[in-house]
């Protein structure tokens, strides 16, 4: 490879990476859950209307802070989770498993309060 085919080569890559980060929902989110905290979240499915994401905490587990779309959340087993909001709001929020929530697209970082694990479906309902 000569030097300008290469210089040319990585331009049109970095463009090509650049524009897909910022017209892709998902990975284009500087604190999407599943990059910036893959212990407890992980995709499960996504194509170009929903990103569905299993959420797995242990015992007293938090995680780092993140952010979600907006979309439906599934409880697989009860919850007990201190929720600190992106202004710094700090909220309770207590769940059964089987309950199914509606919850807006937002940033945060959650602890299980609860001496046993906790696993919840979210879909994500991308624009």
């Amino acid at each position: 490879m000569n030097e300008l085919f290469k210089k040319r080569y990585v331009f049109l890559t970095g463009a090509i990476l650049s524009a897909y980060l910022i017209v892709s929902p998902t990975v284009g989110r500087a604190d999407n859950a599943v990059v910036v905290d893959p212990g407890h979240y992980k995709v499960e499915f996504e194509n170009e209307k929903v990103r569905i994401i299993r959420a797995r905490y242990g015992a007293r587990e938090r995680s780092v802070t993140h952010e979600h779309l907006a979309g439906i959340g599934i409880e697989l087993t009860n919850g007990h989770f201190k929720v600190t909001l992106a202004d710094g709001t700090v909220v309770e929020n207590k769940s059964n498993a089987g309950d199914v929530n509606w919850f807006d697209a937002g940033r945060h970082a959650a602890e299980n309060l609860m001496n046993a694990p906790y696993e919840a479906v979210y879909i994500e309902i991308k624009d």
